[in-house]
């Protein structure tokens, strides 16, 4: 019985389904990357640089 799960052609395709029984597992991961809101992640560093941004000091002008 364990030969049959482990390296038998049967066991192969039983893992086969098991990895692509929710779908393709790069086009799941890059639907989620795709569909995850990332405003909330971007946005502090965008303000981090905008307030940076603002701070400067002018080029002194000669």
């Amino acid at each position: 019985m364990a030969w049959d799960l482990i390296a038998s052609p049967l066991g192969s395709r039983h893992e086969l389904y098991e990895i692509f029984y929710s779908g393709d597992p790069v086009r799941t991961y890059a639907a989620q990357y795709l569909g995850y809101d990332k405003a909330k992640l971007t946005d502090p560093v965008w303000k981090l640089i905008g307030n940076a941004a603002n701070d400067r000091v002018p080029a002194a002008k000669e």
